[in-house]
């Protein structure tokens, strides 16, 4: 696994920037079959299969079946069920929204060699990390994510070019999104004139740099909103939005429904996915209701563990 540092210059054709919803490093030692609830939210699974075979069930009635070593990206509302017919089975298991890429959904990719004894160590420290519920952490943890998110797309060739300037800028916003952060504070750190900044990230991302910084706002707010009972006054305040309507209206904009209304559908949803389970770094059993199975999940949710 590269360092966490490091996005390979050859790799990155996107901002991508993830706010981990639920984590999940489960074992199954019988065949199973698990169902799971409607939801509509815009967030995507990862799950990388370390041992055994899986079959992905999508709602139009495709199945996407998924070998031993291999990684597969779904979106929450397509996937009606999983099932599992290995005696043994083990994989890791990412919830997550996304910003600046779209995914290669509903295909299962065989990367070329998974150390699972540093996948298994990588989720593991995610999970710790955001059972602290400290926000610095849970942004390591999610700038942590989207390095290795990288680095899967690149194993499978999703991922082509990089653009370094805009990179380092994107990280830059991305760790100074509270500061109050504008365009003319970013030309000057990296030593550029607005306009050139403005082209930079309009020729690199399709959008101006201020455009991208509202968007990384509204996606901070939006784990705000999950991860805290920040009022909204406060969320507005620490994002440096001019007043909290401006909030507001910013964020029903790109939602479709306000602050308050995403909080209460979110926590509402939350624990549907991807299945019922206490919140532990210790393994915990849970037994499927569609076949016995005896399950070990370690396993982090922002709402469920809070």
């Amino acid at each position: 696994m590269k360092p966490l540092q490091t996005i390979a210059n050859s790799t990155l054709k996107s901002i991508v920037f993830c706010n981990l919803i639920n984590v999940y490093n489960t074992h199954f030692d019988e065949p199973y079959v698990q169902k799971l609830l409607p939801d509509n939210r815009d967030m995507f699974g990862l799950f990388l299969t370390l041992e055994g075979n899986t079959t992905f069930v999508l709602k139009n009635g495709k199945k996407v079946y998924a070998p031993s070593g291999s990684i597969i990206f779904l979106k929450v509302g397509d996937l009606v069920e999983i099932i599992s017919k290995s005696q043994t089975k083990h994989y890791v298991n990412y919830w997550f929204m996304s910003h600046g890429i779209s995914l290669p959904l509903n295909k299962a990719f065989v990367l070329k060699k998974v150390d699972t004894g540093a996948e298994i160590e990588f989720v593991s420290q995610l999970i710790e990390l955001l059972q602290t519920h400290i926000d610095k952490k849970i942004h390591y943890a999610n700038a942590r994510f989207t390095c290795r998110l990288l680095e899967w797309l690149d194993e499978i060739n999703y991922i082509n070019q990089d653009d370094d300037f805009i990179t380092e800028m994107v990280m830059y916003i991305n760790e100074n999104i509270e500061t109050g952060i504008t365009v003319k504070k970013i030309a000057k750190k990296f030593g550029y004139c607005v306009k050139h900044t403005r082209n930079l990230f309009q020729n690199a991302l399709g959008l101006s740099p201020k455009q991208y910084i509202d968007s990384v706002r509204l996606e901070r707010a939006s784990t705000l909103l999950i991860t805290t009972n920040l009022a909204l006054q406060e969320i507005a305040d620490q994002l440096c939005f001019s007043t909290v309507s401006h909030f507001i209206n910013a964020f029903k904009q790109k939602y479709g429904e306000t602050p308050t209304t995403f909080r209460q559908l979110t926590n509402n949803k939350m624990h549907q996915l991807p299945a019922k389970s206490e919140s532990s770094n210790k393994p915990t059993r849970t037994s499927n209701t569609t076949q016995k199975s005896t399950t070990k999940r370690k396993k982090y949710s922002i709402n469920n563990s809070k």
